[in-house]
Parts: C-alpha cells; sequence; structure tokens
C-alpha cells in the first residue's frame, strides 16, 4: 500500500531530475511564457504536497480507496454515482467498496446509498488538514501579492477543468 506514495514520489523526482537535465526550465520551474510548462511544474509540485499528505494513511487504505472515501465525504451517493466520479463501472469499483465496508469506513444505508463512517470523515478530514496545512506554509512563503495571484490563478484553472469535465460528461472531481 506504501508502494502508491512510494511510485508516486519516484515518479515525481524523475520527472524534476529530467527537467532539470534537459536545463529547460527557469528558476520558476517553467519556461518562461510558456503556461503548459508553467502548469506541468505547479501540478508536480501538487503531487509532491499530496503525496506527503497521505504518506501517513496507505498502510491503513489504498489510494484508490481513499479516492472512494473522498468521493462519498460531500454527500452519500449510489454504487453507479461513485463508480462514474471515480471514472470506472461498478464492477470495478465492487473490491474497493467491499474492503470499504468491511474495514468500517463506509456504511451502506438501506436505500443503497452509500455513505461514509464518523471513522471514514475522520481520516479524509486528517488529511485534508495535513494537505491544507502544507499549502497555507507554501503560500505564507509568498507576498501577498503573490499569493493572491496564485489564488486567482487556481481559480481560473479549477473553473476551467470543471467546465471541461462537465462538457465530456465527467463529475467534477
Amino acid at each position: 500500500m506504501q508502494n502508491t506514495c512510494i511510485s508516486a514520489t519516484l515518479v515525481y523526482m524523475q520527472t524534476s531530475e529530467h527537467r532539470e537535465i534537459e536545463g529547460s526550465t527557469g528558476a520558476s520551474g517553467g519556461r518562461t511564457g510558456d503556461p503548459v510548462a508553467a502548469t506541468l511544474s505547479a501540478s508536480e509540485a501538487l503531487v509532491g504536497v499530496i503525496s506527503r499528505s497521505v504518506s501517513d494513511i496507505l498502510d491503513v487504505v489504498t489510494l484508490a480507496q481513499y479516492r472512494a472515501m473522498v468521493a462519498l465525504a460531500p454527500a452519500p451517493l449510489l454504487r453507479t454515482e461513485l463508480a462514474s466520479r471515480l471514472g470506472g463501472d461498478a464492477v470495478r469499483v465492487g473490491p474497493i467498496l467491499r474492503a470499504l465496508l468491511d474495514e468500517g469506513w463506509v456504511d451502506e444505508k438501506e436505500n443503497g446509498t452509500l455513505a461514509l463512517t464518523a471513522h471514514g470523515l475522520q481520516l479524509v478530514a486528517h488529511v485534508e488538514a495535513r494537505r491544507s496545512a502544507e499549502l497555507a506554509h507554501i503560500l505564507d512563503a509568498l507576498p501577498p501579492a503573490d499569493r493572491r495571484a496564485v489564488s486567482t490563478g487556481f481559480t481560473i484553472f479549477a473553473t476551467a477543468a470543471d467546465g471541461r469535465d462537465e462538457r465530456r460528461g465527467d463529475q467534477p472531481r
């Protein structure tokens, strides 16, 4: 289970090393004026934040199980809705759900909806708090104008990504 975190970290490190070896990036991690390179660089930094935020739970749940828990955190879902949010079908999501149900992270209601237990909600909140604290630490190191620029940029990016998902018929993640 910890292999998922290790794999994500290795991919992150290899990508960073590849970028440095090619010499294709500036001090900010992206080619000057290249929005794709800048966004890729930011996404790599976020993968590092995410990897660190889940590192202490991967001996308890798999990354796939955690993703299912995050999808269920806002509100209960039917199996088909959960499968759609995870980008799969009910058959593929079945083993993930069985494990979550068996371990007490998720309850299945009489009407067929799946909901996180209090224990499941606590785990999701723990990871979210770790990620939020690290992001706050990174943002606190920036001058106020840069923090506002990052906030504006990520808001615009998230809106564009959500719009693209909706046009494809996907649920926002």
